[in-house]
């Protein structure tokens, strides 16, 4: 007999890919890296910051420090809500979703951006005769592999069948 309420009428879960549980895995240890980062960062510019830079104006030298200790508070930011983004990824929180599809939509314009760089960097490179036609052709090739990537997985995260899995 069906009772309502009872475990037979509960719906099955939804299948979890292993796509996203991958995604949000590498997400965590992305932030968690960049943190690590930050902190060898800081104890590197903590040393450079004691030694004085010869013919360096203090105010510009006080700029300096400052810039440095505001990119290292937004790295630390950055990496804290990576990792918090790659839980909730993980965890299947629609939001973080929608995150990373925008975090890979930003990663498409970067690399894109970079392809034009590297076009408009080679065509100059070319007239010096300095031979860094290679270097050009594999900055264009893994730019545009990452933006092929980053779409690919646009694509998945916006599926049907991904969606399902997201509360």
């Amino acid at each position: 007999m069906n009772v309502p309420g009872s475990i037979v009428d509960v719906p099955a879960a939804a299948g979890r890919s292993v796509l996203v549980s991958v995604l949000g895995w590498l997400a965590i240890a992305s932030g968690a890296l960049t943190l690590l980062a930050v902190f060898n960062q800081g104890e590197l510019y903590g040393m450079i910051g004691e030694a004085p830079i010869g013919d360096v104006e203090p105010a510009m030298q006080e700029g300096l420090s400052r810039l440095v200790s505001v990119v290292t508070a937004l790295n630390v930011a950055l990496g804290a809500f990576l990792m918090y983004a790659g839980y909730a990824l993980w965890k299947r929180r629609n939001w973080a979703r929608r995150t990373f599809i925008v975090l890979f939509a930003l990663g498409i314009a970067a690399n894109l951006i970079w392809v034009v760089f590297a076009m408009l960097f080679g065509s100059m490179l070319a007239q010096t005769g300095l031979g860094f036609g290679p270097l050009i052709v594999v900055i264009l090739i893994v730019a545009l592999g990452f933006a092929g990537l980053s779409y690919w997985f646009i694509r998945r995260l916006r599926s049907p069948a991904v969606k399902s899995e997201f509360a």
